[in-house]
């Protein structure tokens, strides 16, 4: 429902615009100046404003003026003029100061309330118009990226890899392959984060589709174990998982599934020491599969816990954030299992680890996932 207000000072002719406004299905704030007008607008936000011009305090004009020279965020807003001034050099004033339209007294409710149809309409198509310009220009931008990206950050790795490695022969100097180790730990750093953004960005243009082949979840589980393991190498925390347990078999959607559990495990091992533990289940629920993460990690703020899987947020934020990376994984890991019509849920306690909960559907399942304690 929109909403339009109605900066008006004579209460009777306020009263039935509002009413008329209310009976045509419009939700309506009502101000009596121009001062209550500007307040009006930035607390209520309405789709459309209806502003006498000879008001008490600050009349129609300086509220236009104040709105749209101090509020560009309100640039949008169709400002619409009502007044007994109906000459023409009152009208060009209002149009110059940015008026969307001018209708005068005595109103004439069939054609104002056809003005208010008639502008919120051609708001609504500017910004359609708009959101497909940007979502062809993404779509655009998404084409080119892996290439531009992917060429120059692979050959960085390899040609740091190899003069670390010393392939060719002895560098000489032995600061030269720390410096070749730190160019590949930070073009392995970039890489990661590249790659996130393009899946990401890649999932809501529609560009990425879910594995058809059915698959068992128990092995793609135990081999992303055994992924995050290596990566983590001797700094990995305990993971405890049985890969020796009943299989469980699920319809499609390998590559998502598998690519929510890598950032999730990821994710858990990052904000666990060492000498903590992560805790991987899997059981049946309602015809879900339910698998949680538990970490003994650092754990999340409840404030941030709201936000978590929101691009760039991290569990730990500011100049006292212990780890690298701009907290992409759970937003990738929620935007995977959603596309296979599953669910994600986080539950954690600041300095008392975190559990993250994953429901997949079993089949072709409608119904929602399994609330779950």
């Amino acid at each position: 429902m929109s909403r339009i207000l109605c900066v008006e000072d004579e209460p009777a002719l306020r009263r039935v615009l509002v009413e008329e406004l209310a009976l045509a299905g419009y939700e309506t704030v009502e101000a009596v100046n121009g001062i209550d007008g500007l307040t009006a607008i930035l607390e209520s936000k309405p789709d459309l404003v209806l502003c006498d011009i000879t008001m008490p305090k600050m009349n129609g004009h300086d509220l236009l003026k104040n709105l749209r020279l101090g509020h560009p965020e309100y640039a949008e807003l169709p400002f619409v003029f009502l007044s007994a001034l109906a000459d023409k050099a009152d009208v060009i004033s209002g149009q110059k100061i940015g008026a969307d339209d001018y209708l005068t007294k005595p109103v004439d409710l069939d054609i104002l309330l056809s003005t208010v149809d008639s502008r919120l309409k051609q708001v609504s198509r500017m910004r359609e118009l708009r959101q497909s310009e940007m979502e062809s220009l993404r779509s655009q931008i998404i084409a080119t990226m892996p290439h531009e990206f992917r060429t120059p950050l692979n050959a960085i790795l390899g040609y740091a890899e190899m003069i670390k490695g010393q392939m060719l022969g002895p560098i000489g100097n032995e600061a030269y392959v720390e410096y070749a180790e730190n160019i590949y730990e930070g073009g392995q750093r970039l890489h990661d984060t590249v790659e996130k953004i393009l899946a990401i960005s890649e999932m809501s243009c529609g560009q990425v589709t879910a594995d058809a082949m059915p698959f068992d979840l128990v092995e793609v589980i135990d081999s992303t174990v055994r992924f995050v393991q290596t990566r983590f190498a001797s700094e990995t925390p305990r993971i405890q998982f049985d890969p020796a347990m009943t299989s469980l078999n699920l319809p499609a959607g390998q590559n998502l599934l598998a690519q929510a559990l890598r950032e999730v495990i990821d994710n858990a091992c990052k904000f666990t020491p060492v000498e903590g533990h992560v805790e991987i289940t899997v059981e049946e629920v309602d015809k879900f599969a339910v698998i949680t993460v538990i970490d003994s990690g650092v754990g999340i703020e409840s404030e941030v816990l709201k936000t978590i899987s929101s691009a760039f947020i991290q569990g730990e934020s500011g100049s006292t954030r212990s780890y690298e990376g701009l907290g992409l994984g759970l937003t990738l890991a929620e935007k995977s299992v959603s596309m296979i019509g599953g669910s994600i849920q986080f539950e954690s306690a600041y300095r008392n680890g975190t559990r993250v909960i994953i429901c997949a559907p079993l089949g072709d399942v409608a119904d929602a996932a399994p609330a779950l304690s």
